[in-house]
């Protein structure tokens, strides 16, 4: 299971890869015509939109074919609001400075249930410190702190893949403890734009999680979003599959969300 999961992981970025390159490409082609004619013009534009919004100058990867994190990376913020529990969550992913191999990253994940079930609520906390070996290509190590089994310190690698409207990323690595429990977990991001401020937005995450010492199941889940965002602003309908234990106890989420990013 956990080598399906990887491969799946794997396929799904090198065929996200392969769209994002033809989509730059083609896209680089007519950008470089309407530069040579008129460099002049489009230098002036540059200049506005960075006193308009102040962020586009520093806008991530939006050309590229992996991820550029900076210092100003957005921080995004979810709040979901499903049919058997209320979840809040948000991730940080940035450089200490923009010149610097390293970063750091975090997320927090947390469920609560409707009618106040404690074997229904979870936490996910998770703090990691990244240098940058390639582009795109990261050693991360740190630790995770989950409501059930406690505190673990966790090492491995992370791919991430930002160009055009794809953004993806893929982390490998080991819990360091007694169970050295090995952990697989992603996800693929597509936002094209329709209009000045409104763009689609899909995403999709997976994680599987199985301990090497009895080789079976830990955690795993998958986890969809399909809506709209509007400038920094992003809503629509989610769904949560959960699954837990060596008897991959099932557990479902149907609702809405709202996001918003923060810089």
């Amino acid at each position: 299971m956990i080598r399906r999961f990887s491969l799946w992981i794997l396929i799904l970025l090198f065929a996200s890869t392969a769209i994002a390159q033809d989509y730059s490409s083609s896209k680089g082609s007519s950008t470089a015509i309407a530069q040579n004619f008129n460099s002049s013009q489009e230098s002036s534009t540059v200049i506005a939109q960075d006193s308009k919004s102040g962020v586009n100058a520093t806008t991530p990867g939006m050309n590229s074919t992996t991820a550029i994190v900076s210092t100003a990376s957005p921080i995004p913020v979810e709040l979901f609001a499903g049919h058997s529990r209320f979840v809040i969550s948000f991730s940080i992913a940035r450089k200490f400075t923009d010149k610097t191999r390293f970063g750091f990253l975090a997320s927090s994940y947390m469920a609560v249930d409707y009618g106040n079930d404690k074997t229904n609520n979870e936490s996910m906390n998770v703090a990691l410190l990244s240098y940058e070996v390639l582009k795109g290509l990261n050693i991360v190590a740190g630790a995770a702190l989950h409501s059930a089994w406690g505190f673990r310190p966790f090492s491995g690698l992370q791919y991430q893949l930002w160009a055009g409207d794809f953004t993806a990323t893929a982390t490998s690595g080991f819990y360091l403890t007694e169970s050295h429990n090995f952990e697989t977990k992603g996800f693929i991001e597509y936002k094209p734009k329709l209009s000045e401020n409104w763009s689609l937005l899909t995403r999709a995450e997976g994680q599987y999680n199985i301990s090497m010492e009895t080789d079976r199941h830990d955690r795993s889940r998958i986890y969809a979003r399909l809506g709209l965002t509007f400038k920094t602003v992003g809503f629509g309908l989610a769904a949560n599959w959960d699954w837990y234990g060596p008897l991959k106890n099932n557990k479902e989420n149907f609702g809405i969300f709202v996001r918003k990013a923060f810089r």
